[in-house]
């Protein structure tokens, strides 16, 4: 991937990355948005596969449990929201979230012969929770 060495590009790149944080914290229909365009944009453009991990990292760390033991695999109790007049929210479109990972990770697989970094920590996780995921009962 090239470095951006024009300031006025750089700067409107960081702007785009602060708006794409900004949309992880917004209503479950924004997040499902958010996570098909990313896929969308990798699709376009592979190189754009790691800035997008790390984007998404903080939303890994809060809901895919990596632990060794791991069951359940996913934090489905921080994905929705418990309330007694309106009954559960979904706040986190779980099932788009993983979707794009593992597509995301498949497409960077796909096109480049090693994995370094963050792209091999979100390979690993992938897997590991695909794994977790086949062997874990309906009631984890």
């Amino acid at each position: 991937m090239k470095k951006i060495t024009d300031p006025k590009l750089y700067n409107l790149s960081f702007e785009i990355f602060v708006t794409l944080r900004r949309c992880l914290s917004q209503q479950a229909s924004v997040k499902e948005h958010l996570y098909d365009g990313l896929v969308e944009l990798c699709e376009i453009n592979v190189g754009l596969v790691v800035p997008v991990f790390e984007l998404l990292q903080p939303q890994v760390t809060r809901y895919i449990n990596n632990t060794p033991s791991g069951v359940p695999p996913l934090r489905i109790e921080n994905c929705i929201e418990k309330n007694k007049e309106t009954g559960i929210k979904l706040t986190e479109p779980i099932h788009k979230f993983v979707n794009c990972l593992q597509r995301c990770v498949s497409l960077y697989v796909q096109t480049s012969k090693s994995a370094t970094g963050t792209l091999k920590d979100m390979k690993e996780c992938v897997e590991k929770l695909a794994k977790k995921m086949s062997e874990c009962d309906l009631e984890d």
